[in-house]
């Protein structure tokens, strides 16, 4: 089935997770939710924005929403760490915010969950630093109207889905052995 506009999320486990995400949605090209800040950072503020970042303002995230609304109405993918913040190297995914979802709903579009699960390599018996194998799992994705029944409000079924979305994310890790932290 062709999907038009579409939210993606993903555990956030490492620092190349852009570059991963664009390879799996390749010829696609997401756009990238972040923290404003790192949007205006002096060093790698240009590589984000040249990536297709947009910033969440961390005192109004909702701020994004008419951005978000036209990305998803022209076609794109667009992108959420919906843990909020970096766990660097962890397979341990902490609580998922519903705002991905939130936005799915409110657009009425597809949200397609990503695991990202990490393998050790031999070398890290010797190199604990180097970095591990990575392997993308993408699920099926899921519909807002899916999450719809009688009375169901939208901040319900997001977060329904969001739920839905850390399930699958953590039992692809488990499913796959995603044995680094």
């Amino acid at each position: 089935r062709n999907i038009g506009g579409a939210v993606t999320v993903m555990n956030h486990c490492l620092h190349l997770e852009w570059f991963f995400v664009c390879r799996a949605a390749w010829p696609r090209q997401p756009r990238f939710s972040m923290e404003e800040a790192n949007i205006r950072r002096k060093d790698i503020g240009w590589a984000n924005r040249l990536m297709g970042g947009f910033g969440i303002p961390d005192d109004h995230p909702m701020a994004v929403a008419p951005k978000v609304r036209d990305l998803l109405r022209k076609g794109e993918l667009v992108h959420f760490f919906p843990e909020g913040y970096l766990k660097f190297r962890s397979q341990t995914p902490s609580g998922f915010f519903p705002g991905a979802a939130w936005f799915a709903c409110m657009n009425n579009v597809p949200i397609i969950p990503i695991a990202e699960v990490l393998l050790s390599r031999g070398i890290h018996r010797v190199a604990p630093w180097w970095p591990p194998r990575v392997r993308l799992v993408i699920g099926s994705p899921l519909y807002p109207a899916d999450y719809a029944s009688a009375g169901t409000r939208l901040r319900e079924r997001a977060v329904c889905m969001t739920e839905d979305c850390e399930k699958f994310i953590r039992d692809t890790i488990a499913r796959e052995g995603g044995d680094y932290n």
